[in-house]
């Protein structure tokens, strides 16, 4: 752990006004908690990082004023980010030659959430469209151990005492898909569940704490879907719908509205599915996701027998 580390500040913050790890967590977390974030093991949620900066005397926009990283933190920051975007363009190729790239540069002494994240984009790498159920538990190993490099003794059915990191609550939430795409849909509906409680708990704020909700509430709709539970699914997509507009965070919104215009079929309104499955084919074909598209537009085909 580097001294400009978020967990190296803390340990000299503490360090300096005298207070033991009991002291600092007391009413705030556990002590192993404020030991494993001094560490580089864990990443406090911002309501506990906010009272354990509070405590210390200092504000969190003073801390990160002190801590943009390290030169080496945000190169590596720069290259997974880089990794991921190509992935989620659908280009495969490149995503797993920067993803190698990278995985050559990383070994067993390197920091534990870096190496979490390299595992948590190769895993949700496998997770697209055509994965097969042998993908997904390929996919699930992967996540699961990229989990256990900062909670090595998490159990995902029970998340009630987990103060969970966003790169944690990320990988929890590509579980879920992967769970769903081997086939585990009660195990999966099930993680939802405690990944939900959880956040919920923590009061945890933050974009990429955002999107692993988006992504948990997007899975569960398709689940229950699938389960022609359809008033739960749509239930979920109304909820990712109304978050991702009041906190303008519009990743997910071309898969939610996809979901909303075929529950607007399933209630008789063909009019509009059709209006909105167009539209966001259209968007889309604009952002080059070809094979989302295609997925809309042979729903639509054989659903509505209508050509987008």
């Amino acid at each position: 752990m580097t001294a400009n580390s978020l967990g190296g500040i803390i340990r000299t913050l503490r360090k300096e006004r005298g207070l033991t790890q009991e002291q600092l967590a007391e009413g705030i977390c556990s002590p192993v908690s404020v030991s494993r974030i001094e560490n580089g093991l864990q990443t406090p949620s911002k309501a506990v990082l906010d009272a354990l900066m509070d405590r210390l005397g200092m504000s969190s926009y003073q801390l990160f004023d002190v801590n943009a990283g390290s030169k080496e933190q945000r190169e590596f920051d720069r290259r997974i980010q880089n990794a991921w975007l190509a992935f989620d363009g659908l280009d495969a190729r490149r995503g797993r030659a920067l993803l190698e790239e990278l995985q050559t540069s990383i070994d067993d002494g390197s920091p534990a959430t870096e190496r979490q994240r390299l595992l948590e984009v190769d895993g949700a790498s496998m997770l697209r469209n055509g994965c097969t159920p042998t993908d997904a538990m390929r996919a699930l190993t992967l996540l699961e151990q990229g989990l256990r490099l900062t909670k090595p003794g998490i159990d995902p059915s029970d998340l009630r005492d987990e103060l969970l990191s966003p790169t944690e609550a990320q990988i929890l939430s590509h579980m879920v898909a992967a769970l769903y795409y081997a086939g585990r849909d009660i195990e999966a509906v099930r993680l939802s569940e405690e990944i939900l409680l959880s956040l919920k708990r923590q009061q945890a704020q933050g974009h990429r704490f955002l999107t692993a909700w988006l992504n948990v509430m997007v899975n569960l709709a398709i689940i229950e879907e699938k389960r022609e539970h359809f008033d739960e699914s749509t239930l979920y997509l109304q909820q990712a719908r109304r978050r991702s507009l009041d906190e303008e965070e519009l990743i997910m919104m071309p898969i939610i509205l996809a979901g909303l215009a075929r529950a607007k079929f399933r209630e008789g309104d063909v009019a509009a599915a059709t209006h909105m499955m167009r539209t966001v084919a259209d968007y889309l074909d604009l952002c080059d996701k070809d094979d989302y598209t295609q997925d809309i537009r042979s729903w639509a085909q054989e659903h509505m027998d209508v050509e987008l």
